[in-house]
């Protein structure tokens, strides 16, 4: 859970930070920022369910009244202590590397669109993620004896109907307002509906799933779109996604669980919180809490790292692109055509140790894209893999 938090912001500052910096957050996010949240809601913290500030009796005092009649901050499996967690935090650090290169307009201030890329590999990685959730909720109940099987069958299908209500809410939004229909927003409508559905999945009915995965979708849509309106550059949509959805996703448990549900999901307390409302508040005093802590170490984190090592790469490595110019994963291959010349990234797995083929994979991305390039154009799936291609020319 703390690799998931952590790698959660890569994210939202890929293609422009310094490999470095990011190692340096991952360090601070995984050893100060991750495990106090963590101790708060899991732990003996003050949001706890299992727990909470125990006397010296040993005795639990959870939110609010102190007693057995009152639960703590539920969070089955990590809405709020692991995606909000990290969402927010890859949130700070967009706000704090800026945006790409070209990622808006210097005029208009409008967004660019940038090649996002292989839809195919995007739905794979998609599927991938959907199937490893099912370890990641329903391996939450820790153990399969006794009733615990019968709440990860449980868990199991309260994931699955947020996931899919999720994506046809950003499928059909996507076409309603967008007028197409756009993988991008499907997939990541998928990933929205896991992340609402995270902190709830044992505690709510099966239709209230469905209903959690559609104001997650609709959220993450939103969200999406009111940070590219602020001119907020988040490549993989990872605020909007883990940041946004895990704040909804730990909201929602207060909102729609049932008392028989948490306690039928093993939760130590047998009380009416749910039903009463009181669990709604306590809910929402976690979210203030851990959105606090967050805001604070996050932003301090990367303050100091920016100090110290700097957060943005060079302008000239953005442009030429990370890949050739800090991890050798491709090679720049410079080539003339029609009197310019045109700058071609070529998979270095494929190009490697033989000049001739370099030349001839750059010039058949030229020629793919022959027909008046613009001055950057990625083609993806070229002969020569992935490319980008950049006419440095006034003409």
């Amino acid at each position: 859970f703390a690799g998931t938090a952590t790698t959660i912001v890569s994210g939202s500052v890929a293609e422009r930070t310094k490999f470095e910096a990011y190692i340096l957050f991952s360090f601070f996010m995984s050893t100060f920022i991750y495990p106090l949240g963590v101790h708060w809601i899991w732990g003996e913290g003050f949001l706890s369910a299992w727990g909470a500030m125990p006397d010296e009796n040993g005795v639990a005092r959870p939110l609010l009244t102190g007693t057995a009649k009152s639960n703590g901050v539920l969070d089955f499996a990590g809405s709020g202590a692991v995606h909000m967690v990290g969402g927010l935090s890859g949130l700070i650090g967009a706000l704090l590397v800026g945006p790409r290169r070209d990622r808006f307009d210097p005029v208009t201030g409008r967004p660019n669109e940038f090649y996002g890329g292989n839809s195919m590999l995007m739905c794979l990685g998609t599927m991938i993620l959907w199937l490893g959730w099912y370890a990641f909720n329903c391996g939450s109940t820790l153990t399969l004896q006794g009733n615990a099987a019968n709440v990860a069958g449980k868990v199991a299908v309260n994931t699955t109907l947020a996931a899919t209500s999720a994506c046809l809410t950003c499928t059909i939004l996507s076409r309603i307002m967008d007028r197409f229909y756009h993988i991008g927003f499907s997939v990541n409508g998928v990933l929205a509906g896991l992340v609402s559905i995270t902190g709830s999945c044992s505690l709510v009915d099966p239709w209230a799933a469905c209903v959690i995965g559609l104001v997650g979708g609709v959220l993450f849509y939103y969200f999406r779109r009111a940070l590219i309106n602020f001119g907020v550059d988040d490549p993989l949509d990872a605020a909007p996604v883990h940041g946004c959805c895990g704040l909804w996703g730990l909201l929602a448990a207060g909102i729609f669980c049932t008392d028989e549900n948490v306690q039928y999901a093993g939760y130590p307390n047998v009380n009416n919180a749910c039903s009463s409302g009181e669990q709604f508040g306590v809910q929402l005093i976690g979210v203030v809490a851990i959105c606090t802590w967050v805001f604070f170490a996050s932003g301090l984190a990367f303050y100091c790292i920016n100090k110290l090592v700097g957060l943005r790469v060079s302008a000239s490595d953005e442009e030429d692109g990370m890949d050739a110019t800090k991890h050798k994963t491709a090679e720049l291959v410079t080539v003339t055509d029609g009197g310019d010349d045109v700058k071609v990234e070529v998979d270095q797995e494929i190009t490697s140790g033989d000049s001739q083929k370099r030349l001839q994979a750059a010039k058949d991305a030229i020629e793919i894209d022959a027909i008046e390039p613009p001055t950057q154009k990625f083609v993806p799936d070229s002969p020569c893999g992935n490319v980008v291609l950049e006419r440095n020319s006034d003409s």
